[in-house]
This record gives C-alpha cells, structure tokens and sequence, in this order.
C-alpha cells in the first residue's frame, strides 16, 4: 500500500509539472481523490509524500509551484508552509494582478476555515500581498487619483460598496443593506449601492488545489434599486469579470463625478474601494467581528479590541490604531415567515436538540467535534445539523455510532428562525465564522456554547463560553439537566441580542466618530 502511495504522490508531481494549467482542470478529480485517500494513512508515510511533493516543485515553474504548494498546505494545514507560498507570491514578478487576487482569495479562505493557518506572520504576509495588489491595479488603471477636499463633496451623498451580492440569506449581503438603511433613515443621506462583483467565478485557470470561488447572480444585473424593510436602495451591479482595470476606471470616474461625503465598504477587500480611498476617506465595515479586516483603506471597523499583535500588524503595514474603529458588530435577521414543528422535522419531540449551524460544516465538523458529540448524545439528547454538510453521510457508524443513530442533517434553512424555534442550545465548532447564526440563535432565546475563538463567541459573550471541547461537554449537560441555569442564560441570550440588532443606533456611532477622526485631521 505505502508503495502505491508513494507511486501516486510522484504521478501527481508529474501532472501538476507537466500539463498546462488550463488543462489541469481535466485532472481535478484525480487528484482530489488521491489528497484523500491520504486521510487516516499513518504521519510518517503521509509525511514522505509531502516531502516528494517538495522534492519537485521547481521556483522557475511559478504555477505549477503555486499548486504544488497549495497541495502540501491542504494536506499538512501547517502555518510554516503557508508561509512559504506567501512569500514566494509576493516575490515573483511572472505572476499578473488578476491572478495574485485570485490566489489572495484563496489564502484567506484558507486561514478563515482553518485556525492553525493563522499566525501572526501568515496574517502579515496576507495583508502585504493585498497591498501589493492594490499597487498593481493602481498602476493598470489610467485614471489619475486626487483626493477632493471635504468642503468639494455632496454631503447629502454616500456611496456603499459591496465585493458581493446574493440573497438576504447571505450574511454580507444583509449587512449592506443594513448599513444603507442606516444611513437612508437616521442619518438621511442619499446612497448608491454598488455590486462590485470582485468575489465571483473572475478567474477560471486552475492556479490552486481545491479552490474556492464566490458566487454572482446574473439575474440581478439588470436591477436598478433593491427594496429592503421600508426604503429602496439605488442600485449597480458589475460583471462577473472583475477586478477589470477598465471597470475600475469607469468606476473611480463615477466617484469624481457623485463626490461622495465617504464610501462605506462592506468587508476589507474590494479593489476598487481601495483605489477609491485616495479620492474620499473609506470606511471598511469589518465582516468578522472578531478579526481585523485585511485593507488598505482610513478606517474599518472592528468589535473587540486591539492586542499587541494587531498592533505590531497594523504598524508594519505603515497604519496606526486610528485607523481602528471599536464598535459592536451589529446583524440584520431575514424575517421569520414559517412555523414548524419538530414532528415536521422528524426529531423527537421530548429531546434536547443541539443546532450545528454552517455553511461550511464539512470543513469545520472535525473529529474532535465529533468525539465531543459522541460523548454527549443520547435519547435525550440529540444534535441537528443545519446548513451544508454533504460529508454528514459518511460518518463512520463504527467510529462514532452514537453520533451517527441520534443526530439529523437538515440541510439548507431559507428560514433559519423557524429551525431554531425547534432546538434547545446552539453548539458552536472552533471555527472562524458562525456569527449570524450564533445571534439568530439569541434572538430565539437560545443559548449558546462556544470556546473563545471566532467570531461566534465575539458575538454572544463571555457568558456562553468555554475553554474547550472538553468544559463544553460538561456544559452541554448542565443546560440539559439544569433547568434554572438554562432559563437564566435564555434570558441573557434575549437580553445580548438587543445590542447586536441595533444596526441603527451603533452603525450611527460609528459614522459619527469617523466623521470626528476625520475633522482632527483637517
């Protein structure tokens, strides 16, 4: 058996090697199954294919390097090797803007679904990559950027920029229209929205093992305003080919000619948002509450506060602590419509249902999760998996057979509200995001447990976390046996979420003390 593996790791290096990266597409499932199989096999054999992955990457053959690299991280998950291909993507000069951004993308999705990626130095390096992106489309575009004066701008005008789109199920997606609500009603401003459109299906040539892509809905591209709550919002939406120099240019002439009071963007990364900072100050509102956003722009917001190594990340890149804005990460929730019942679910209707909610649960259900699970479930309690979680149906029966006999996999819930009306506590994996969920569940009066990494526990607050997975089990089965506790956390859970739905009241701070960092400059 290691013989056929060893065998497999050099026909991969021959395929990666040798085939152009417009091809490689054709071998994709090949090699998806072969990284795979390696799941289980023993450290040192696995081991001894990631060294001959090493052995034949060659530095003078820049993609099929990249890919080599990004095949390694995937299967390792270790920080130093991200390091290495950071490093290398910011020192080659053979590689255009449009695919450093792309490969930019995929680092951070990378670092946002695993939490050994994140170190202090993969996060330097991240940031010094985006800024060198920025520097190069700043170079590609033909418009000159000259920062207009504030007493030359439209103060009745705001300009909201958003890299994405989707339904109102999609976190980001509320959160833009939140902000121009805000900014509509209580600060009575005049705003355009703007689909950038710069996280889509923009590059297809096959640069990275097991890359993610954003999703674009075509159908909203002819869409001239959106209608959210009690306002309409003006809108355009770009095409699916952005970052395009030409785009931009077209883009950054139309904020010469609105002259904006500022432009909120939504999220940190949107290219044209960053040049645009050069012309009016740009405020990032950050998407993860507990993780400062990758940019390059005057302010951005984040919920906690700064340590020391945001600090030494921040000056590093030439930025002070002012450019920080503390504030409370506020959620917009999509109305509840439905009610249903857990006999519609088919969950027993004396349970004690645990919510796993996720769009990327695959990734962050990982096996100490499941051993947590294992131990905690019975008749009585039971778990339901809501969201995405296709590998639900290969957990090993043998391995975890009480995880397997007592838990429900939901699927996808257009109305999440509804679903948590039907569980008890909301069990949160160590992972990066969840932030919407976790305050959906409060909203609902149901409590949450979480260790203290992520957005989620930036979210709730001390008073649902845990230190690990091994306090969570135990706190699992206090909620369950405890009545008195459970109620008095239902009660805080309700009391919590009053704040995190304030868009109104806490987006209005926000403006208002960037609006007062921007007068002590003058």
């Amino acid at each position: 058996m290691e013989s056929i593996i060893l065998s497999g790791a050099h026909q991969v290096c021959q395929i990666v090697n040798n085939m152009p990266m417009e091809q490689l597409w054709n071998c994709q499932e090949i090699i998806s199954a072969y990284v795979n199989s390696l799941k289980g096999q023993p450290d040192n054999l696995v081991q001894k294919v990631v060294d001959i992955l090493k052995e034949n990457r060659k530095e003078e053959k820049v993609e099929a390097y990249i890919y080599l690299s990004s095949i390694i991280i995937n299967i390792t998950l270790e920080s130093n090797e991200l390091e290495v291909l950071e490093r290398y993507i910011i020192n080659t000069t053979e590689l255009n803007a449009g695919k450093k951004h792309f490969l930019f993308y995929q680092i951070k999705s990378l670092m946002f679904c695993n939490k050994s990626l994140t170190t202090e130095k993969t996060i330097l390096f991240k940031w010094q990559l985006f800024r060198q992106i920025v520097q190069m489309y700043k170079m590609l575009i033909k418009k000159e950027l000259k920062y207009i004066p504030k007493e030359e701008r439209n103060t009745n005008f705001v300009l909201v920029i958003t890299e994405q789109f989707l339904k109102t199920e999609h976190g980001p997606t509320k959160t833009a229209l939140d902000r121009c609500r805000t900014l509509i009603k209580e600060e009575k401003k005049n705003v355009l929205l703007v689909n950038s459109a710069e996280f889509g299906n923009f590059y297809d040539n096959c640069l990275f093992y097991n890359s993610k892509y954003g999703s674009y809905l075509q159908s909203n591209i002819e869409m001239q305003e959106m209608e959210w709550k009690d306002v309409k919002i003006p809108y355009v939406q770009c095409d699916n080919g952005m970052p395009d120099p030409e785009v931009i240019d077209m883009l950054l002439e139309m904020v010469y000619r609105l002259k904006p009071e500022y432009i909120v963007m939504i999220g940190g990364n949107s290219i044209f948002a960053n040049l645009a900072d050069n012309i009016v100050p740009v405020l990032a509102v950050g998407l993860s509450p507990s993780a400062m956003e990758t940019t390059m722009v005057s302010y951005q917001t984040l919920t906690r506060k700064l340590d020391e190594q945001d600090i030494r990340v921040l000056h590093e890149m030439g930025k002070s602590e002012d450019s920080i804005i503390q504030s409370v990460f506020t959620s917009g929730l999509k109305e509840q419509t439905e009610h249903i019942t857990r006999e519609q679910l088919g969950i027993p209707q004396d349970a004690f249902v645990l919510a796993v909610v996720g769009a990327r649960l695959d990734v962050e259900v990982t096996e100490n999760f499941c051993e947590m699970l294992e131990s905690v479930l019975n008749e009585k309690i039971v778990v339901a998996f809501l969201g995405e979680y296709n590998e639900y149906y290969k957990i090993n029966k043998e391995k975890y057979p009480k995880l397997k006999k007592y838990s429900y996999y939901l699927g996808f819930c257009a109305d999440i509200l509804a679903y948590l009306e039907c569980c008890d506590l909301y069990v949160n994996p160590i992972r990066s995001g969840g932030g919407t969920s976790s305050v959906e569940s409060l909203y609902k009066g149901v409590p949450v447990v979480t260790t203290e990494y992520g957005d989620v526990p930036t979210n709730v607050g001390e008073a649902f976390w845990v230190k690990d997975y091994e306090e969570m089990k135990k706190v699992i089965k206090r909620y369950y046996s405890d009545s008195e506790f459970y109620q008095k956390q239902s009660e805080y859970a309700l009391q919590r979420v009053k704040r995190l739905l304030d868009t109104d009241g806490e987006f209005v701070k926000i403006i208002s003390e960037m609006e007062r960092r921007e007068q002590c400059k003058a």
